[in-house]
């Protein structure tokens, strides 16, 4: 039994070793910096991965990897932890999701959550909702009207990006992906008149 091993058998105490403290402050304070954390959280973090270090140090094998190594591979795994839980509390904006069979009360009604999704909101949410005719036959003209007033090099470009991307149009057209990208500005001047705000 090596010096580590003995060290794992008398406990966890002697994890916390400078090294080990020195490696989560600078985990924590990269994390500090994110816009996603802010500085007052630093010491919670630091808990967060001193946490996940004891949690897992019993599964050290000294026959796969060092101890420090074994320990840097702990803290940034639960580095990664932390910032993928705090992303997806961010895109869902705090907000916890909420099963369809849960309970809601509408007005004096007690009713099931799933009672309350419209065929509508299901088709959207699927991408199945079939569009307004009309308002894609408004949206064609449209686009019609920009693309027969804009010069013949960006008519050219626009119609290559409808099935291409920008990256397939620039070496169709022998010229720069930058080139193609100002050509789409210059083009979005024209969609914006003919009414389509968000060309």
């Amino acid at each position: 039994m090596n010096q580590q091993e003995r060290q794992i058998s008398q406990g966890k105490d002697f994890v916390v070793t400078e090294y080990v403290k020195a490696l989560i402050q600078v985990k924590a304070r990269q994390l500090c910096r994110r816009s996603d954390f802010n500085a007052n959280e630093r010491e919670d973090i630091e808990q967060e991965l001193l946490l996940a270090v004891l949690q897992q140090i019993e599964r050290f094998d000294s026959t796969r990897a060092s101890l420090k190594t074994f320990l840097d591979r702990i803290v940034s795994r639960a580095a990664a932890m932390l910032l993928r839980s705090r992303k997806r509390q961010k895109r869902g904006n705090g907000m916890q999701p909420l099963s369809l069979e849960s309970d809601c009360t509408i007005g004096d009604d007690l009713k099931s959550l799933s009672n309350t999704v419209s065929s509508k909101d299901v088709a959207n949410r699927l991408g199945t909702l079939s569009e307004d005719s009309i308002a894609r036959l408004e949206q064609t003209e449209a686009i019609d009207v920009a693309m027969a007033k804009m010069p013949e090099r960006l008519r050219d470009i626009c119609r290559r990006l409808m099935s291409g991307t920008v990256a397939s149009v620039a070496r169709e057209l022998g010229i720069s992906r930058h080139q193609v990208r100002q050509a789409i500005d210059e083009a979005r001047h024209y969609f914006e008149e003919a009414g389509l705000e968000n060309a």
